[in-house]
């Protein structure tokens, strides 16, 4: 109902909406739209985005590297047929931060794992010392001249290790058990 008393229809409300949308309302010629400033035109400055382009492509530098420096899926040990084969045939390096199980392998790359008990510290600790052995193995492939399976078990020694002190351990296990290198 309305103020004055008068009930307002369906009718009602589209006979307005009819008065607000008659074409009669509006001009005949429409404005052309202007050009939007952010798409480019014939004004623009060609010169000033070279150089941006420029200035770009001067930061990147490539570097060449010999060997790949990722840890692939493939050259993770996952499985736990794999670990049991280790365990049982693999020779063994015994470490001041961890034990090392290695085997030669018949593949054409080395694979790797890394074993961090709970005793060693929390899932932080763990994953820190992971990423660590992981990064190092990465870095330093070119030790094998033969393919080798490796395991890592870290002792719990490693807690208060350095990042230096961890890395030559590991550089001297990995050269003892590389005897090509």
């Amino acid at each position: 109902m309305t103020g004055k008393g008068r009930f307002i229809t369906i009718w009602d409300l589209i006979h307005v909406q009819k008065e607000e949308n008659d074409e009669t309302n509006f001009p005949a010629q429409q404005k052309k739209t202007e050009q939007k400033p952010w798409l480019s035109g014939s004004h623009e400055n060609k010169r000033r985005s070279a150089r941006n382009q420029e200035q770009k492509t001067e930061g990147k530098k490539k570097t060449c590297r010999l060997m790949s420096e990722t840890f692939t899926p493939q050259e993770r040990i996952r499985k736990k047929k794999d670990f049991l084969f280790l365990y049982k045939k693999g020779n063994r390096y015994r470490g001041r931060y961890f034990n090392l199980i290695y085997l030669s392998n018949d593949l054409n790359f080395s694979r790797m794992a890394v074993v961090v008990s709970k005793k060693v510290g929390g899932a932080v600790e763990r994953n820190t010392i992971k990423r660590r052995f992981r990064t190092l193995f990465r870095r330093n492939k070119h030790i094998f001249a033969n393919p080798q399976d490796i395991i890592l078990i870290v002792k719990k020694e490693i807690q208060g290790a350095s990042w230096q002190s961890l890395k030559e351990e590991y550089l001297r296990s990995v050269t003892s058990i590389a005897p090509n290198h």
